[in-house]
């Protein structure tokens, strides 16, 4: 007989014997005297279930050789990594040559190739499965009462007719069983990269060279998704993914340069013409209805279900002219116009112009700073400013209006076309000081900048009257050139040689910036509250609903209405906005007919967080962030450490949040911290206390309001601040007479430690994933793994 409950007690005879599900618990809520997990239920740990131990081996070797009229250099590599989630797996080889010729004093040649080939196997973590119920990671919010395997009465694993021990596919299995999914279901891509090129250089007169240089680009990615038929969704049917693709890219380019030495002068000029050409060829296939097990080829399934092939391709053209100026190697100037255009945007926008101009002075190269000598180094301030021109954002054709064939041979539109898309440019001014004092064991490098992007390339919302893209039943969007941004701030690099001499050298480095973003203009100056965009203010900005605390009177969650709330504002070309009261009415009204407004100490809160006003409360970017490190040798044996840090910003915990709240329908994991929940009114609070809110206090865990007490909010935002412990590594160089005897030039052996700890606001968070402006960060993902590596290199 099956078992689908864990618990049980022991019977009089001294076997074991399951309990009702109503006898669990006694009257207080605790597990009853007697009663506890049945013998067998040892597979309760999902996450010990799919990870494991991963392995990383990697071996490269590399050879050099040079005549006075040629040189080659080869290497090749080959790595071999198993994840710490199980079926993850990775390949990979890759080869490189290069080599140059120099038959004549007036000429050279050379050419460089690249291959690489790998091979992996993931379990199902993407960007788009974050949700899934075959995610490795969402393991993390199983409850400990969900067993992996079915049981019999007495709590024994019930097994096959092959001895096999059986996964549960009941409670709440029923939809699927995650460990078994893993290993039955199938992601594998491969990837054959070819990467060449070849130039000539021809030495000409009066400082004159002239080089051509051809490139070109070959890669194949196949991927292949199988989804198992024999549990989760498609359970007796099977399905199968494939996808294709094909990437030809070409690069020529032509370059005359002249340089030319007057004294203690020394001039360069560069003129470059480059054309550039890239094209994709897709081919999806999705197929349904598996035939014979362990077969993964369309032709064993019964009918394909989608086809879709593509061939989307852009070209670009570019012109630089750049001249470079310097006087006795102490002042240097340089000046550069660069005019791009791209087959992306609809003619009249295809060409954008940018520039850049710099200069540096060597200032302790002056006579005048002779008497600084005997401390001071090397003092050096330079200065740029220049435009770069990025069209990243965009896609193949961004002018035109695009439609795909569905499955069922419909026409769906693809694409909103953007006629009037143009070039997003960047301009940059940097400033720096740099040098180093006392016989160059200390140095530093302070630097300002200031980075304004105009014409910012953004996917705008469009009402649903534009028709939704894609069938996706979306809101469609279009490619847009926004407004301007700024980033702005100082980055400072400080290193110190505490010891030197001739048996032990100890640095110690530290660097630090300091950024701040500001959004300059919005279209028609108009602030965008539904994406989060505000003039004025950063494009990090967390803006959302503001948790209040929690109401000491019933232990639910509050949250502040703010009347004056950007959401309650109409919004005009121009940057002008108006209050409409009527809005704050209609959302202070509902709260009142639902019941789920309250009034307290004069102010205006509700426990239902749909109906507040949304706040800005403040910004994800860290005021500051950056590294700092120290490295020891002593007699060949080399010891280092680095840390990263991260001060200020704000990030919401998702992961926190959704193990706060739970629901009747589905047992989940919780975290510890719900124990700390209300569970009482305090002695002596009453509805007109002052203290009557708990700015601090977790909401009481009920099933009932559950859903309004963990509603996306403030609640949930936390500090970002981090310090990482990145790496330690320890090597040790063979004594040189050992490595003479076995004429070699060098052996040495080490150890690297990475990722051996995080220091955050929170358990489990990890803020380094992302700095944006959306919910949270978190989620079913990969977090960085920490791994030992032990290394061997030879010199010959």
């Amino acid at each position: 007989m099956l078992n689908t409950n864990i618990y049980g007690m022991r019977g009089e005879d001294g076997s074991w014997i399951p309990v009702d599900s109503h006898a669990i618990f006694d009257e207080a809520g605790r597990i009853a005297p007697g009663v506890s997990i049945l013998p067998g239920y040892n597979d309760l740990d999902w996450w010990d279930a799919v990870t494991r131990t991963g392995f990383r081996q990697e071996y490269n070797i590399n050879a050099s050789g040079s005549t006075e009229k040629f040189d080659v250099f080869a290497s090749a590599g080959y790595l071999d990594q198993s994840g710490y989630v199980i079926e993850t797996d990775f390949k990979r080889f890759t080869g490189r040559l290069a080599a140059n010729f120099r038959p004549v004093s007036y000429f050279k040649t050379g050419v460089n190739l690249a291959a690489s080939y790998s091979k992996g196997s993931t379990a199902n973590v993407t960007a788009s499965s974050l949700n899934s119920t075959i995610n490795p990671f969402q393991t993390m919010f199983y409850a400990p009462i969900r067993p992996i395997y079915a049981h019999e009465a007495d709590g024994s694993i019930e097994k096959a007719a092959d001895g096999s021990d059986v996964y549960s596919s009941t409670g709440m299995n029923a939809g699927g069983n995650l460990v078994q999914g893993t290993y039955l279901n199938k992601r594998q891509t491969t990837n054959l990269n070819v990467d060449a090129s070849i130039y000539g250089t021809a030495v000409l007169p009066y400082g004159f060279e002239a080089t051509v240089r051809g490139g070109m680009y070959r890669g194949r990615v196949s991927f292949n998704e199988y989804a198992n038929n024999q549990e989760g969704s498609q359970k007796g049917v099977g399905g199968l993914d494939q996808e294709y693709d094909r990437y030809y890219n070409y690069t020529f380019s032509q370059a005359l340069n002249w340089s030319r030495e007057y004294g203690l002068h020394h001039i360069d000029v560069l003129l470059n013409h480059e054309n550039y050409k890239s094209q994709t060829q897709l081919a999806f296939y999705r197929a349904a209805g598996q035939k014979l097990d362990y077969n993964y080829t369309v032709s064993n399934f019964d009918e394909i279900t989608a086809f879709i092939e593509q061939i989307t391709g852009y070209t670009t053209e570019s012109y630089l002219g750049r001249a470079r100026y310097n006087y006795d190697q102490k002042y240097f100037g340089e000046v550069s116009v660069n005019r791009d255009g791209t087959s992306q945007f609809a003619k009249d926008n295809r060409w954008g112009t940018f520039w850049s101009v710099g200069a540096s002075w060597i200032i302790s190269k002056e006579n005048f700073m002779a008497p600084t000598s005997s401390w001071l180094n090397y003092l050096k301030l330079r200065a740029a400013y220049g435009t770069v021109g990025n069209n990243q954002a965009c896609s193949y054709i961004n002018y035109l209006t695009l439609f795909q064939m569905s499955s069922t041979g419909a026409l769906q539109l693809d694409q909103l076309a953007a006629p009037d898309l143009k070039w997003e440019s960047t301009n940059s001014l940097d400033v720096a000081l740099e040098g180093s004092l006392f016989n160059d064991r200390f140095s530093f490098n302070i630097g300002f900048f200031d980075k304004r992007n105009a014409d910012l390339i953004y996917s705008l919302v469009k009402p649903w009257s534009g028709g939704t893209t894609n069938n996706s039943g979306f809101n469609p969007s279009v490619l847009t050139n926004i407004g301007e941004m700024q980033n702005y701030g100082f980055e400072l690099m400080f290193g110190v040689d505490i010891i030197r001499n001739a048996n032990v050298t100890w640095d110690f480095n530290i660097d630090a910036s300091f950024i701040k973003n500001k959004i300059k203009k919005l279209p028609n100056r108009r602030d965008l509250p539904g994406s989060s965009l505000f003039e004025g203010r950063s494009i990090y900005e967390k803006y959302m609903v503001e948790f209040a605390g929690v109401d000491q009177m019933n232990g639910r969650a509050l949250y502040a209405m703010n009347p004056d709330s950007p959401d309650f504002y109409t919004y005009y070309d121009g940057g002008t906005r108006k209050y409409n009261e009527s809005l704050w009415k209609s959302q202070l009204d509902a709260a009142k007919n639902e019941g789920s407004y309250v009034q307290i100490n004069g102010k205006d809160y509700t426990y239902n967080a749909s109906y507040a006003g949304r706040k800005l409360l403040g910004s994800a970017l860290p005021v500051v962030y950056g590294s700092f490190g120290s490295n020891v040798a002593w007699k060949g044996i080399k010891l280092g450490v680095l840390f990263t840090y991260s001060l200020g910003g704000k990030t919401f915990d998702t992961n926190y949040a959704q193990l706060m709240g739970f629901s009747q329908q589905s047992a989940s994991a919780l975290h510890t911290d719900v124990l700390k929940g209300w569970t009482s009114v305090p002695e002596g609070m009453t509805a007109d206390s002052p203290n009557r809110i708990d700015a601090n206090g977790i909401p009481q865990l009920n099933t009932q309001t559950s859903t309004m007490s963990t509603a996306i909010s403030s609640q949930y935002l936390v500090s970002a601040s981090y310090l990482t412990l990145k790496n330690i590594s320890l090597n040790y160089d063979l004594p040189q007479k050992w490595v003479n005897a076995m004429k070699l030039q060098n052996i040495s052996v080490g150890f690297l430690m990475e990722n051996a700890f995080i220091a955050t606001a929170r358990k489990g968070l990890n803020p380094q994933a992302s700095i944006d402006n959306a919910v949270g960060s978190g989620g079913a993902y990969y977090q960085p793994a920490r791994t030992y590596t032990f290394q061997l290199n030879v010199k010959f």
